[in-house]
């Protein structure tokens, strides 16, 4: 049976088996199009229109031959946005949902791109792509869109590669079977080179290169002060530098932060609600309000708790409706956000246990979140622990990661990676007891 897939803009055909998922085809024709739950049928989100009706992509069987049409998807990266000392040749950030990339030259950002991660198509979570029962098609599309991004960017410069240690060891073929059960064994450390790019080393199975590099980027690990590095999204991770030494976690926060999993939620792009308050909704691109991303998540959540519209448990005790493009927030969308802010405050209390530390002197936000989240909204609901001064670094995989195509700053790097002390979240008790907790607001 002959299938066509059309966003609107582009449009191709195949030739399938009959019944075939509607799911299996988008995806085999080269479309983004989300699935958060990986293609379960639980969150909904991969509805479009198949054959003239609308329907679950990931729940439809085609026997016939069929026109799918899927919503163009649009989404944002955040990319280089500084000048890095010595920096010359191409960074690539492999991220669980975007892949950024960066030419730098005389140390100043000269060109970037970015893609959807092709990864999503199998699952909005880390565990569910190492969960794959086949990871061929994940190594061959990260693959792909890698060697597509250094070919345009400059295949012959010096090239640096960060992800976190899931998404390097998909991208470099391994096995990550053993990531995903006890005792959360990873492939490989990395720092190393791997088809002429080289790979940062990562701490452990859920601390990777990305959040080594932040660290580096946020330069805290040279200051005195308490401070927490923090890469808020799917996998929150969490790097601590005191006295010295430098204590990570990491945890498993879910997709609500990346808009997955929420009744009218979407990751940051053209139509994203990113700013809520009272006299309204800031939209991405300006245009109509199409969903809520992340930030505006935290916002919508914290206007709710501000305006009595719920109460600290979460319950919400009274209809409400954002003032933009009649979104509305359910009590579904309060729990799953919970679920998220919960994991992260109560590894953030694990680690600070760990260092001793009692009061943090600054917090670093990075990644996209960390660029357009409303701090005081973030640290009202309990997403941030208490602290007066929270800055976002932007892009810090990114752009630390610029740092090492300095072999200078390389040293500096496997030094922080040595010093890192894993905070086992997974297998304490207090986790548990902490997380329950942090539940209410």
């Amino acid at each position: 049976m002959k299938v066509t897939v059309s966003d609107g803009t582009y449009e191709k055909s195949c030739e399938l088996r009959e019944g075939t998922l509607a799911s299996e085809a988008i995806t085999a024709l080269g479309f983004d199009f989300p699935m958060p739950c990986g293609g379960r049928g639980l969150c909904g989100k991969c509805r479009c229109l198949i054959g003239g009706r609308e329907a679950a992509a990931c729940k439809t069987p085609l026997f016939a031959d069929t026109v799918i049409h899927v919503p163009k998807t649009e989404f944002s990266v955040v990319g280089a946005d500084d000048n890095v000392s010595g920096a010359e040749g191409v960074v690539i950030d492999i991220g669980t949902t975007t892949v950024a990339a960066a030419r730098f030259e005389g140390g100043a950002p000269t060109a970037s791109l970015g893609r959807k991660n092709p990864q999503c198509a199998y699952g909005a979570d880390v565990i569910s792509r190492m969960g794959a029962r086949d990871t061929r098609p994940l190594t061959e599309a990260v693959r792909s869109l890698v060697g597509e991004l250094r070919e345009r960017l400059g295949p012959h410069e010096t090239t640096v590669i960060v992800g976190n240690t899931a998404m390097l060891a998909l991208f470099a073929g391994l096995d990550v079977s053993g990531m995903g059960v006890w005792p959360f064994t990873p492939p490989s450390a990395f720092d190393a080179e791997l088809d002429g790019a080289y790979l940062p080393p990562c701490p452990s199975a859920f601390i990777g290169a990305d959040a080594l590099c932040s660290l580096l980027w946020s330069g805290a690990a040279g200051r005195p002060e308490a401070a927490l590095v923090a890469d808020l999204g799917t996998n929150g991770e969490l790097l601590l530098v005191s006295g010295g030494e430098v204590y990570a976690a990491s945890a498993a926060a879910g997709p609500a932060l990346e808009g997955a999993g929420i009744s009218c939620g979407m990751a940051a792009g053209e139509g994203a609600v990113f700013r809520v308050d009272e006299g309204g909704c800031s939209v991405i691109g300006g245009g109509e309000a199409r969903g809520l991303c992340g930030s505006g998540l935290v916002d919508a959540v914290a206007l709710m708790l501000k305006s009595g519209f719920m109460d600290k448990t979460g319950r919400i005790e009274r209809d409400f409706e954002l003032p933009c493009g009649g979104l509305r927030i359910t009590q579904a969308d309060v729990r799953a956000y919970q679920l998220c802010k919960a994991a992260i405050s109560a590894a953030a209390a694990m680690t600070l246990e760990a260092a001793g530390v009692e009061r943090l002197d600054r917090i670093y936000l990075s990644g996209a979140l960390g660029k357009s989240v409303n701090a005081a909204n973030a640290a009202l609901t309990g997403l941030l622990p208490p602290c007066g001064d929270i800055r976002a670094i932007g892009n810090g995989a990114l752009m630390g990661g610029a740092m090492l195509l300095n072999e200078k700053n390389r040293g500096e790097l496997r030094s922080l990676a040595a010093r890192c002390r894993t905070v086992d979240t997974a297998a304490d008790p207090r986790f548990a007891e902490k997380y329950i907790e942090a539940m209410n607001f």
